[in-house]
């Protein structure tokens, strides 16, 4: 078919293109010839200048999907053709689209009408650099008068739906696909956010005000509650963007377009939450308006209202008010004034105060829930506290609730989350349920509390540290101490119930027992951030359990399943692995030479280079790439082999980071005496009872596979902190009579388990369990199986593609450090050639086709590319004495294509970067 352009259209041209297009959509729908009608919707969008044509279609057609591709056809082409387009045309066919809007905004066709404002919002971007400032002013003033009402609710629902749009069309992250430098979007995103950014929240806002009115009527079902909803929706997405031009928020310089994951907040969490910095320009819109206070008055009219209606929490307008209720929860910055916090406090109590009908009490809360009620509110109550923990610091965070509670905010918070806890007990459940979400809420809010920053006024730094009692003065006038140990007390028996409950459960795919320790990691972390905080009640705690579950095993031993009391003490492993020691900070120790290493392998044959190929490149693996379960239960036995590895005089070629806890140096300070501290107790107990594996006999009765995992990677964790360490002091106290104490304790623990005391012993037990280990368990088979599919994917498929930069670079310097298990530097360079041989052929190729130019922008192409080079750069930084040669020529035959490839994209920031960088 011939192009829909518009050079000398008359009515019955006109008609007949509205006819193509309309059959076009209807066989679509009804599956008839598609490829047909989807090549004659493309031919109108790609005809040029098809703009009468559209409008045509979009004022006459009866089929909405007809109007709806009519007005995706104007975007194309306008987009397309812009820079031959006349300054009037471009004015003109954003006029029409704003004019369709409003003139059919009471149509039912909501989507037609969604798209078409999209349109206009999207060519309106494109123009913006170009328009004058009288012709911006033109365009909003028709947007302004629809805010205003004078053209009827649905207008007015209209314009607030046109700038949804558009804000979403000036967000980076958000934006559409225009074919532009990055600096054009960026120029827009900028001009937006200094010049109408805040003009838009008073319109949404004063659109809310008009409606509320209308609302609170007897009378609940009003067209201005849709006008209030999409107005409160609208100042949500406001306050959700990214604001950069205030110079001193902690945001400011961070570059959107960088490749990876933002790091403006260096914790890992589960839920989302993004502090708010709009800058002080603000503070008349948010904070001395009484904004706050309006909106929280909106919504407890409204749950008053509609109390007996328990449909109503989860409808629009209540969920839509209870975000933006959080997301000012997360306001900080300059936008207060410098008066030592004074009003950002009274501001996080007013909304507090707000909120703690939605939460409190507890019980009474979880109860309702349980009854039907919907959780929404609870959970949005939930991330409201999460919001404030993020915001403000430990100390202000718990006096908040002090201001118009006998308790603090801690002590809330610790309620509510063991009235979570006790739901999950009582709900034993596979399935997610809202216990799960609002459990994984709460514990982000502990860990934001119990991680402080290095930099407490704002400035997010990369160097975190556990802190236990750092960041509150003293634990105990906060009652944050009891409230830590009580909670981490019910959380250690929510957790043995489900151990101990998983035994009866006959599915052998249930998530308990398939989580590994990787899926459990996160959660760990934060129990571990609780107990610290009252170390010296948790560590007794475990002990106390750990001796019960061995008294248990013992008694038991031969009439009593041990079933229970084993998956018990698998969770109380994992649980005090990290109370005990964290993962380590920098990067994992990498080996010498492996090839040098000798010895008895165990079973009177020797260790050869051979035998640590798959081991030592898949310990690493473990660790850097996060693949924990490469065979059945290998993670414990790769660290078992890096145990091993520094037995046999391996040693890290940079030295290891691990310290002892921060909470664990500033404690027990009274204690002395090696063998009667507590964290050497309790260590000491776990430590005899693994060396009861030894015993073939105990090894068949107790030690499962799956226990033995656990234990293996308890002593691997535990290990690096504190056996015959390297470093003795680094205590963080103030006070220097506590800190001549804390050195003391610390160094009466460490020595206990030093070169000079008993770590040659406890070495010696932990060598022979690794090696038992690795003769006696099933698994290796499996995980040189799987390191060779790894290997075979990586070189061979895109199915590995996916996976983000970081990970490309990891996996690749993962592959290429494992030849040094290779028997000579020529098998590990023959290795190394046929592992990326691949990729540099697929580049050379690549740089090498007369149409580059036309194709590297494809998006498929794009992906390769970045994937590529990233791999490049991880495989180069994996570049040892015996991989250098295959390194050099693979160096060598990329240089004149990554050259090549630097000139084609000059303009993509992305590739450009991993172009220079490799």
């Amino acid at each position: 078919m011939q192009g829909f352009s518009d050079g000398g259209a008359d009515l019955g041209q006109l008609q007949t293109t509205m006819r193509h297009i309309e059959v076009a959509c209807t066989s679509i729908q009804m599956h008839i010839n598609p490829a047909a009608a989807e090549a004659t919707i493309l031919s109108l969008s790609q005809s040029p200048k098809p703009y009468a044509a559209c409008r045509f279609i979009l004022e006459n057609s009866q089929v909405p999907n007809a109007r709806f591709q009519a007005a995706a056809a104007i975007r194309d082409a306008a987009i397309r053709e812009w820079s031959s387009l006349s300054a009037e045309e471009r004015r003109s066919l954003i006029s029409f689209c704003l004019c369709f809007v409003m003139q059919h905004a009471s149509s039912p066709e909501g989507y037609v009408l969604a798209k078409v404002s999209s349109v206009a919002a999207q060519l309106m971007k494109r123009g913006w650099l170009d328009f004058t400032e009288t012709e911006k002013e033109a365009f909003f003033y028709q947007v302004n008068q629809a805010f205003l009402g004078a053209h009827g609710v649905d207008v007015q629902f209209i314009g607030v739906n046109f700038l949804e749009s558009l804000v979403s069309e000036f967000s980076p992250s958000t934006s559409s696909a225009m074919g532009l430098p990055r600096e054009f979007h960026e120029q827009c995103r900028t001009s937006l956010e200094l010049n109408y950014l805040k003009m838009f929240y008073c319109w949404a806002r004063d659109a809310s005000l008009s409606a509320t009115n209308e609302i609170m009527e007897p009378n609940a079902v009003t067209p201005e509650v849709k006008v209030c909803t999409a107005a409160l929706r609208l100042m949500l997405q406001i306050l959700n963007w990214d604001f950069r031009n205030d110079t001193t928020s902690m945001k400011a310089g961070i570059d959107v377009f960088s490749a990876g994951v933002r790091h403006d907040n260096a914790s890992s969490k589960r839920s989302e939450c993004v502090l708010v910095q709009p800058g002080p320009a603000w503070f008349d819109v948010l904070i001395s308006s009484g904004h706050v206070s309006w909106l929280l008055s909106l919504y407890a009219s409204l749950r008053q209202k509609f109390s007996r209606e328990s449909y109503w929490i989860d409808c629009p307008i209540a969920v839509s008010a209870r975000k933006l209720i959080v997301q000012l929860c997360s306001l900080t910055g300059t936008i207060f004034p410098s008066d030592n916090g004074k009003m950002q406090e009274n501001h996080l109590l007013q909304l507090l105060s707000g909120i703690l009908q939605w939460i409190d009490p507890p019980d009474v809360v979880s109860k309702g829930i349980e009854e039907g009620k919907s959780e929404s509110e609870m959970l949005d109550g939930c991330r409201a506290l999460l919001s404030i923990a993020t915001a403000t610091t430990p100390f202000v965070f718990d006096q908040l609730l002090k201001s118009i509670r006998p308790y603090g905010t801690l002590t809330l918070l610790s309620t509510l989350m063991c009235e979570v806890v006790k739901v999950l007990m009582t709900n034993n459940s596979d399935e997610e349920t809202w216990s799960w979400e609002a459990r994984d809420i709460l514990l982000d809010t502990w860990t934001i509390l119990l991680v402080v920053c290095s930099n407490v006024s704002g400035q997010i730094g990369l160097d975190w540290v556990w802190v236990g009692y750092l960041g509150f003065s003293d634990l105990e006038e906060l009652t944050g101490k009891h409230a830590a140990a009580n909670l981490f007390a019910m959380i250690v028996e929510s957790e043995l119930k489900v151990a101990s409950a998983s035994v009866a459960n006959d599915d052998g795919d249930s998530d308990y027992l398939q989580a590994s320790i990787s899926a459990m990691d996160e959660r760990l972390s934060s129990y571990a951030l609780i107990a610290r905080a009252a170390i010296d009640v948790t560590i007794p705690l475990l002990t106390r359990l750990f001796s019960e579950r061995f008294a248990r095993l013992h008694q038991g031993r031969g009439i009593i399943d041990p079933t229970e009391t084993l998956e018990e003490l698998y969770s109380l492993l994992l649980i005090t692995g990290h109370v005990l020691a964290d993962e380590g900070e920098g990067e994992t120790p990498l080996f010498r030479d492996l090839g040098n290493l000798g010895g008895d392998k165990g079973d009177g044959g020797q260790w050869e280079s051979k035998d640590w190929l798959v081991l030592g490149g898949a310990g690493r693996l473990s660790y850097d790439f996060g693949i924990r379960d490469l065979g059945i239960g290998n993670i414990g036995f790769k660290i078992a082999c890096f145990i091993f590895f520094l037995e046999k005089g391996a040693w890290p070629s940079s030295p290891m980071k691990f310290k002892v806890p921060t909470a664990i140096q500033i404690h027990f300070v009274d204690i002395v005496e090696a063998e009667k501290h507590p964290v050497g107790v309790l260590s000491g107990s776990i430590i005899r009872f693994a060396e009861q594996s030894m015993d073939p006999e105990v090894r068949e009765t107790v030690f499962s596979p799956r226990l033995m995992e656990a234990v293996i990677w308890f002593l691997a964790r535990w290990t690096h902190t504190y056996l015959m360490p390297l470093e003795e002091t680094n205590c963080l106290s103030n006070n220097v009579y506590q800190q001549h104490q804390s050195m003391n304790s610390k160094k009466a623990l460490l020595s206990f388990f030093g070169e000079h005391s008993q770590g040659q012993v406890v070495l010696d037990i932990i060598v022979r369990i690794s090696v038992m280990t690795l003769m006696s368990y099933p698994g290796e088979n499996d995980l040189q199986e799987s390191w060779r599919n790894l290997s075979n994917a990586f070189s061979n498929e895109k199915s590995l593609f996916l996976l983000s930069s970081a990970n490309q670079r990891s996996l690749a310097q993962t592959l290429v450090l494992s030849a040094s298990g290779l028997r000579n530097s020529e098998a590990a360079n023959q290795y190394v050639r046929g592992l990326m041989v691949h990729m540099t052929t697929y580049l050379v190729e690549l740089s090498s086709r007369s149409d580059l130019k036309s194709v590297a922008h494809q998006p498929d192409i794009i992906m390769s590319v970045s994937c590529l080079l990233e791999r490049l750069r991880g495989a180069a930084s994996a570049a040892g004495p015996r991989r250098q040669r295959a390194m050099y020529e693979i160096g060598i035959s990329v240089m004149n294509p990554v050259l090549h490839l630097l000139e084609v994209y000059k303009d993509e920031f992305y590739c450009l970067t991993e172009a220079v960088v490799l």
